[in-house]
């Protein structure tokens, strides 16, 4: 289906961030939190769970401010994620006093019971932009993955070609984070950026994708980004 028609074209297509400087939130650091239920149990269980933790994170001053559930897996290696969502924080340090809260502790047997603690993907990131909650219907998450050698420089030089394009067929970037570093899961072990866009009419990707100078930068996305490791899904507001 799309997987194979839009592995290629369309990661890359909806992964335009404009060469923007640096969030000043230079002390906070986000959470990104790709989740994975064990089988047999479902969303309306983690959300009983979200809501227990929520007042035990927010003692420590972390909340979540993206939560998005996932519809289609469209590519990459992480094919079980239901949910993904997005939690600011004062510092690192708030994910161990989270955790070593006797509250939290107590939800520790629960938690393990309905979440594949091994497949679960867990980031530290830094906001580079944040426009606020998506609510359009659909959403795309795009997890950018580049090759031995590329960064920053590479990608932003990219994105600055393909952000025109992809504003000319209706597609906005609405939070942008650069991955610092991997806590523990089956998702990449480097990835460079999170972006979630908004979509309002997910069927020009197709226009897009055929697109003359969308197709005249292929040669320069196949050779900075890597196709294994990368990561899309559709996605939408919980409802």
């Amino acid at each position: 289906m799309f997987i194979k028609k839009y592995a290629i074209s369309a990661i890359f297509a909806f992964s335009i961030l404009l060469a923007t400087a640096y969030s000043s939130h230079a002390a906070r650091i986000n959470l990104i939190d790709f989740v994975v239920l064990n089988p047999s149990h479902t969303l309306e269980e983690r959300n009983e769970y979200e809501i227990k933790l929520a007042p035990i994170a927010a003692k420590y001053g972390a909340k979540v401010i993206h939560s998005y559930d996932i519809t289609a897996h469209l590519a990459g290696p992480m094919k079980q994620p239901l949910r993904i969502s997005v939690w600011d924080l004062p510092d690192q340090s708030t994910f161990e006093k989270v955790g070593s809260d006797p509250d939290y502790k107590a939800l520790i047997a629960g938690r393990d019971l309905i979440h594949n603690m091994k497949e679960m993907t867990l980031y530290f990131a830094n906001e580079i932009q944040n426009n606020g909650p998506i609510t359009h219907k659909k959403i795309l998450v795009d997890l950018v993955v580049m090759q031995g050698g590329y960064a920053d420089k590479e990608r932003n030089d990219y994105e600055e070609k393909m952000a025109p394009l992809a504003s000319k067929y209706g597609f906005e970037i609405a939070a942008s984070y650069n991955i610092q570093k991997k806590l523990g899961g089956t998702g990449p072990e480097k990835p460079l950026r999170l972006n979630l866009w908004q979509i309002n009419d997910p069927k020009k990707m197709d226009m897009l994708s055929a697109d003359p100078d969308y197709m005249a930068l292929a040669p320069q996305r196949n050779k900075i980004h890597d196709f294994s490791n990368l990561s899309m899904f559709f996605a939408q507001p919980r409802s």
